[in-house]
């Protein structure tokens, strides 16, 4: 009887999990993917909208604090084989990719630990790579974060009417 019982709760268990939509989130998953120089390199994300908040509001994200770089789980990016960030090199692997916006420049943080929910449990430590990149307002507006990448290398991150632009080779 235990056994039923414990089975039929593992089987109700596993079906949630598989019922369990992520694009009927408010910030529905987005991912990006490019071949640079034959390298491919994938971006995975969820795309909060702006809803009117910015960065540098203390209701929103307070200039200077660690974010996620997204919403949900934390957004992680892959790479076959090594690259330079903005002249500095990441190694072949998959990472967590988070950020520290500023107002005229952000901290590009990748860590070694991709898969965790938000920037929580972040630890510092286990950091394999940091570069800057300069953010600059543009002319046209993103409702929803999004991440973009050319197989040229050009990468960026926008949100409203901020872009921050880093290059992958």
């Amino acid at each position: 009887m235990i056994k039923n019982l414990l089975f039929a709760l593992l089987a109700v268990f596993a079906i949630n999990g598989l019922a369990q939509d992520k694009s009927k989130r408010p910030s529905p998953p987005a991912q990006v993917s490019a071949t640079i120089n034959n390298t491919t390199v994938t971006i995975d994300y969820s795309q909060p909208s702006l809803k009117g908040r910015y960065f540098g509001s203390n209701d929103f994200h307070p200039y200077g604090k660690l974010w996620r770089n997204g919403a949900n789980e934390a957004t992680w990016i892959q790479v076959s084989d090594e690259v330079t960030i903005n002249g500095k090199t990441l190694p072949k692997g998959k990472y967590g990719f988070f950020v520290i916006p500023g107002k005229t420049e952000w901290t590009l943080i990748f860590n070694s630990v991709w898969d965790q929910w938000g920037s929580y449990n972040y630890d510092q430590g286990k950091d394999v790579l940091r570069v800057t990149a300069t953010s600059n307002n543009i002319d046209s507006t993103f409702e929803k974060y999004t991440i973009q990448l050319a197989s040229d290398g050009e990468a960026s991150l926008s949100w409203g009417s901020f872009q921050v632009r880093f290059d992958i080779q």
